[in-house]
């Protein structure tokens, strides 16, 4: 069989029938495979094989009497990984000068004199929480969905950006004591005042 991986092809054959997939990610993605390879460039010979008792090697071509073989059990290679980096550092430029700064701008001005350093703890303790499940779940979430981790999440504040679009009030130019009685409306009727 002959697949694309990431720009590669990659001709997988496999020496084990638990091991037969399409790809390099299927390969090392299955209990008890890893993928073994040779070549570089544009055009490398992969094969999935069963793991052997040493996790450092496989039952077949990468059973560490053949040289110019390379063995993964965790990633396939990539030929994307400055691509991967510059769009992170790109996301993380967007992030701390728009959505990053955000809630906390808004947290100093919904409440009131009266419970801002309550709402504001609360409203920290929530973020921190958030962030806490989200870094104790992004391995096991993104071990099961691989590239659409973050479609996921993406999902997930396209939701949040709705629900604040139609629940959060404009606040420009209102006083601390005028926010007291624009917060005391219910939650659904919040947005839709002038």
């Amino acid at each position: 069989q002959v697949s694309s991986t990431l720009g590669m092809q990659t001709n997988l054959q496999s020496s084990d029938t638990n091991c037969l997939v399409d790809t390099c990610t299927e390969c090392v993605d299955t209990e008890g495979c890893g993928f073994c390879y040779t070549g570089e460039g544009d055009l490398m010979i992969g094969f999935c094989e069963q793991i052997g008792e040493n996790s450092d090697f496989s039952l077949g071509m990468c059973n560490q009497t053949r040289p110019g073989y390379t063995w993964l059990t965790g990633q396939c290679p990539s030929d994307y990984g400055g691509l991967i980096i510059f769009a992170l550092c790109f996301y993380l430029l967007c992030f701390a000068s728009g959505m990053g700064p955000t809630p906390w701008t808004v947290n100093a001005e919904i409440y009131p004199l009266w419970c801002r350093s309550t709402g504001i703890s609360i409203a920290t303790f929530m973020n921190w929480t958030a962030n806490i499940i989200v870094s104790q779940t992004y391995l096991s979430i993104d071990s099961e969905l691989h590239q659409w981790t973050f479609m996921l999440y993406a999902g997930i504040s396209l939701v949040a950006i709705v629900i604040f679009y139609i629940v959060l009030p404009e606040t420009k130019g209102k006083t601390l004591e005028e926010m007291e009685t624009l917060f005391s409306r219910p939650v659904l009727k919040l947005g839709r005042s002038k």
